[in-house]
């Protein structure tokens, strides 16, 4: 340990992340289809200890025993002899490598395409899926057919979102903080998406599964959401695509989606809490924005009675939607630039606010931050989720280097933001640890060459 640790700065930091491309040779078609790893620093008196595992997943122990690649990766990794030796095989392996989380007493690690992993918080040692107390099933795919046994029968299941939002106790200390996340599965009738919202109490029971969410048009699982205790939100982008290929073992399912130029995209608001027999969700039509990641969302209303959410993400433009549609490229592309540490061709993310109202479904959007155009993972401390201010954010410059920012945004609309630079380095990922609604540290590795 070289220098000295803040006394206030003490805790457990987990991170995770792809972190192995390779196997008995052969290069993963996608730097997101990398096994995941888990990595954990403590801070405190004792100064400093770090340990990292990679997540023993069903796939990884098995490719670890054979020596090579026997499951299908969502971006296109695929077992060697081509679509052949891969036709009709539509298990997909689940890498774990996307976000991690500790709540009551568990930590999960997170992939988007199937159920999180459990892992022990001291040793990191893998203990399973996790299932949240057997209401949700794994599968080969997520997917319904909206009977439960013929679902049983052909082996489909759930993913949970990599995404996840803590709600503070009230004000009135009727409750205690909270967590939320999403379960989904394609409808493959009707090709809508449908979710089911969990809450857990910090001993991490779940208290609140909510009645089956209907996203309709939702071809495409969106990537974060956003939750207070009155509403949820999710944001669809215009994905359209054809899986043919990927059943035919040619690509992998991410591979096979898209933009469509002829449509925009839709805000699907819950209002949670609702009696009635069936979740209300109310779409919002708005223009092709890609929403990237969500920042915050908070309930407000005006003085003649209308009220409204006001929602902060990063999103990609309309334009940007718009081009990539022309181009036929899949809704994230190979990466192969900036697996090669080239970020010049980096799509911005600008942070955009987005004011819907719940009375007469306007939507106004505007940028939040003209002066960022690379930015996102925006944070706020949880205890201060329907605060506007006090956010900090990654940030990403043309030469490729990236820089970690805290930021106020206005109280006017349009915002103006101040911003303050933490540090910039090349080649790094970091984490914001907020100690406070106005305090952050930086805390991150440093790679050289191809070591952390």
């Amino acid at each position: 340990l070289s220098g000295r640790l803040p006394s206030e700065l003490e805790g457990v930091l987990f991170k995770t992340g792809p972190a192995r491309f390779k196997r008995g040779g052969q290069t993963y078609a996608h730097w997101l289809d990398g096994d995941g790893a888990v990595a954990r620093l403590e801070l405190g008196h004792h100064g400093a200890r770090f340990s990292v595992r990679f997540v023993q997943t069903q796939a990884f122990v098995a490719e670890e025993a054979a020596e090579k690649v026997l499951f299908r990766g969502t971006f296109g990794t695929a077992r060697d002899g081509g679509a052949p030796a891969n036709a009709f095989d539509t298990r997909l392996r689940n890498p774990s490598n996307t976000h991690v989380v500790e709540w009551g007493g568990k930590l999960l690690a997170f992939f988007e395409g199937g159920l999180p992993h459990k892992l022990d918080a001291t040793s990191l040692e893998t203990l399973g899926l996790e299932t949240f107390g057997g209401r949700l099933r794994q599968g080969m795919a997520p997917a319904t057919t909206g009977n439960k046994t013929i679902d049983s029968l052909f082996g489909l299941g759930y993913a949970v979102t990599a995404h996840f939002r803590m709600l503070p106790a009230p004000e009135d200390g009727t409750s205690e903080p909270t967590m939320m996340t999403w379960a989904y599965q394609q409808d493959l009738g009707s090709g809508d998406l449908m979710l089911r919202l969990l809450e857990f109490d910090s001993c991490g029971r779940t208290i609140c599964d909510e009645k089956p969410i209907r996203l309709r048009g939702c071809s495409f699982p969106p990537h974060d959401f956003l939750c207070t205790r009155g509403h949820a939100l999710w944001l669809s982008s215009p994905s359209e695509g054809n899986l043919l290929p990927f059943i035919l073992g040619a690509k992998g399912p991410a591979q096979c989606i898209g933009f469509s130029s002829q449509k925009g995209s839709t805000f699907h608001v819950l209002t949670r809490g609702e009696r009635s027999g069936k979740a209300r969700v109310t779409c919002f039509e708005v223009p092709a924005y890609h929403p990237v990641h969500f920042a915050n969302m908070w309930e407000a209303s005006d003085w003649n009675g209308s009220k409204r959410l006001e929602v902060l993400g990063n999103c990609w433009s309309p334009a940007d939607v718009e081009q990539l549609a022309e181009n036929g490229t899949s809704i994230l592309g190979t990466w192969a630039d900036i697996a090669a540490g080239n970020f010049s061709e980096v799509i911005p993310s600008p942070l955009m606010r987005f004011s819907l109202d719940l009375v007469d479904g306007r939507v106004i959007a505007k940028g939040a931050c003209s002066d960022l155009d690379h930015i996102d993972h925006v944070q706020v401390h949880p205890d201060f989720e329907e605060d506007r201010q006090g956010m900090y954010g990654v940030l990403r410059q043309p030469q490729a280097n990236q820089g970690a920012s805290g930021f106020q945004l206005g109280m006017g609309f349009p915002q103006s933001s101040s911003t303050q630079a933490l540090l910039a380095w090349p080649r790094h990922s970091a984490s914001v640890a907020l100690m406070s609604k106005a305090a952050a540290w930086l805390i991150s590795g440093l790679l050289e060459g191809d070591a952390l």
